[in-house]
């Protein structure tokens, strides 16, 4: 038996969350059981900066080398919150992971300096953790994925497919944070049978728009009650989805906040405003609807090539 804790902080930077669990036996026969949960909320200047230094057009290595330790900390007292919440003493903990903030990914190549490059950048300086707790520390996920030839995002797809396959049931996961992202487990499948990808916009986007239509004043939609105060647009809905230069691009693909962040939201903005769209209006167009239509074209058709029929599932391509 295990304690293990994991600790992630998403592209909406809204703060860390952290989970600590038990963990029993090894391989696809792990047993998992949660034990505590805590999310910490950013503050106001750290999360602002977060966000620029996330558009990659501003700060610079001094800055990034001083959020790297910020963020060190902060993963270590979420950390310990999480400990503290589940009545364990943090020298019980056996292995910790922490995903970092990611402020930049280049999944797909790019030429730099004559050569082809993909990377992706997370910062959380891992080290405070170890000292801390004075365990082993597994980070750098995203980067070890690329370097191994895959997207670096999602990266659920082993945890899903060992706690939620079925015999006899295929299995579709979306989660929708700030960027969209889906898990499909055929029935039976094998870990090399399971699909994953980044579906788009998620809710960085509806978030950065309540921001600013609140006038600054809030950082989401609540309870989606913004959403609920209008009724969906088809134009604008078809507008967005046929836009998006994301969702034509053929798996295995991944995205962030460098394709959805700043610039895409002053482009929906823009539009919204040469149709005289309202905020409530906007709101229930996007978020009750391009978010739970994710796929596109494209990668409804790359699903259904790949499981024409999935077992135990109504959805199939027709002839």
């Amino acid at each position: 038996m295990s304690l293990v804790i994991g600790l992630m902080s998403g592209t909406s930077a809204d703060g860390i969350d952290a989970a600590l669990v038990r963990i029993e036996g090894e391989g696809e026969a792990v047993d998992l059981e949660e034990l505590a949960f805590v999310s910490c909320p950013y503050r106001e200047e750290v999360r602002s900066r977060l966000l620029a230094l996330a558009q990659g057009d501003e700060g610079g290595s001094r800055e990034l080398c001083l959020m790297d330790a910020l963020l060190g900390r902060l993963f270590v007292e979420a950390a310990r919150k999480v400990c503290e919440k589940a009545g364990v003493e943090t020298r019980d903990i056996c292995l910790i992971g922490s995903h970092g903030h990611t402020f930049y990914h280049v999944p797909q190549s790019t030429e730099y300096l004559g050569q082809s490059i993909r990377s992706t950048l997370q910062l959380g300086q891992s080290s405070f953790l170890a000292e801390s707790f004075r365990c082993p520390v597994v980070s750098d996920f995203r980067s070890r994925d690329l370097a191994a030839g895959g997207q670096g995002a999602p990266l659920v797809p082993y945890t899903e497919y060992l706690l939620f396959r079925q015999p006899d049931k295929s299995i579709a996961l979306l989660n929708i944070g700030g960027i969209g992202n889906i898990t499909i487990l055929p029935a039976n499948c094998k870990p090399e049978e399971v699909l994953a990808f980044d579906t788009g916009v998620g809710n960085m986007v509806i978030d950065a728009l309540v921001f600013h239509y609140s006038h600054n004043s809030l950082r989401y939609d609540e309870g989606g009650a913004w959403a609920q105060r209008g009724t969906v647009d088809a134009s604008f809905l078809a507008w967005m989805e046929y836009s998006d230069s994301y969702l034509p691009l053929s798996l295995p693909k991944s995205t962030g906040r460098e394709l959805y962040g700043k610039a895409y939201v002053q482009r929906l903005l823009k539009q919204a405003d040469s149709r005289q769209q309202t905020a409530g209006l906007f709101g229930c167009t996007g978020h009750g609807n391009l978010l739970h239509r994710p796929f596109g074209e494209t990668g409804r058709a790359a699903v259904l090539s790949r499981y024409p029929r999935l077992p135990g599932c109504g959805w199939r391509r027709e002839p």
